[in-house]
């Protein structure tokens, strides 16, 4: 699973939120009936560019918190939401992954439509 949240300025007050929302939802799936332990996470961030946050997928919690902390605040005003999603789905196309969004804006890009996009459609 790939986590991708937005950097910016409005949503860091909400980053508490965040950690203990995904520590909470990573404990659920792997202590669950009919386990799916082997998930593997990996924090990234966006704003004006993606980053990936992760040095690797982990599963150890503890990790990935640290690495949702040590996002750092990108003032651009850019949120190149899509963007970023599309380097996502083209740096992972090898594997399986599911892409979450946590954001608080529509998207900055003009010129990309979730609609036009391959990577939405066929990820």
């Amino acid at each position: 699973m790939i986590w991708l949240l937005d950097a910016s300025i409005s949503l860091s007050k909400q980053r508490s939120y965040i950690k203990d929302r995904l520590s909470k939802i990573i404990t659920e799936l792997q202590s669950a009936e009919n386990s799916v332990q082997n998930i593997k996470h990996t924090i990234c961030s966006f704003g004006e560019k993606l980053k990936i946050v992760s040095d690797q997928p982990s599963d150890n919690i503890d990790k990935l918190i640290k690495d949702i902390s040590s996002i750092s605040i990108d003032e651009s005003g850019i949120e190149n939401t899509f963007s970023a999603t599309e380097q996502l789905c083209n740096k992972f196309k090898t594997s399986r992954n599911m892409i979450i969004i946590f954001t608080d804006e529509v998207r900055s890009e003009e010129h990309t439509s979730e609609l036009q996009s391959p990577y939405v459609i066929s990820y």
